[in-house]
């Protein structure tokens, strides 16, 4: 049986969801490398970030910060180096992974939570497993299926400052009103209001993927 603190999602659970998202934009972007040499460079990265976001899963508050830029570092070093982009368009298309990634993650621990309760089961890691790959698979095919559509003007696609600058605050002020329950960690009232709490982070983090989505497109119509 697991061990589970509800009102903090694994960190392995972010990086996967951070990965597909990276996934999304190799699958749609143009790419510097072959396919084989892509997925090892696409696995390396992943195993990575699962790796260093398992072991730093849970260290102290005050850390939480540089840790999260150093995995939003990885994610773009990920993008720049599979994909034909500049250091510009890079950071906008890994900052747009970043949000698909939180959605991704706050949503399927959501549904693990209220699988468990509806069903009056005990977590268990089989349950876990299955669940990620429904629902993650389901949500990189929908997703995927959306960002198509701009598969070929995200070829040609140059982003400057002023544009990365208006997608990093989006992404910045998504990131932060998504992650305010960590703030309440220590007064217990995440705990006792959990089920609101993650209806509101992933309400929100659906909210910071549409606006993305519409800015990308009003980007690529123009």
């Amino acid at each position: 049986m697991m061990q589970i603190d509800w009102a903090n999602t694994p960190g392995a659970y972010y990086a996967i969801a951070y990965w597909i998202g990276c996934w999304i934009v190799v699958l749609n972007g143009p790419r510097k490398l072959k396919w084989v040499q892509s997925a090892g460079v696409m696995t390396i990265f992943g195993l990575l970030l699962v790796t260093l976001m398992s072991v730093t899963h849970g260290a102290p508050p005050m850390l939480f910060v540089p840790f999260m830029i150093l995995f939003f570092l990885i994610m773009w070093c990920t993008i720049y180096l599979v994909c034909i982009y500049d250091c510009k368009t890079s950071l906008y298309f890994t900052a747009r992974a970043f949000i698909i990634g939180e959605f991704i993650a706050s949503l399927e621990w959501e549904i693990f939570y209220y699988t468990l309760k509806l069903l009056h089961i005990e977590a268990s890691y089989w349950i876990n497993f299955l669940l990620i790959i429904l629902v993650d698979g389901f949500l990189f095919l929908g997703m995927n299926y959306l960002e198509k559509k701009n598969h070929n003007v995200n070829k040609h696609l140059q982003i400057t400052w002023q544009e990365l600058f208006s997608a990093s605050i989006i992404t910045l002020a998504i990131f932060t009103v998504s992650n305010l329950t960590f703030v309440f960690r220590e007064s217990g009232v995440e705990n006792q209001y959990l089920t609101e709490l993650f209806m509101i982070r992933t309400l929100v983090d659906l909210g910071g993927v549409a606006i993305l989505y519409a800015y990308h497109t009003q980007l690529v119509e123009l």
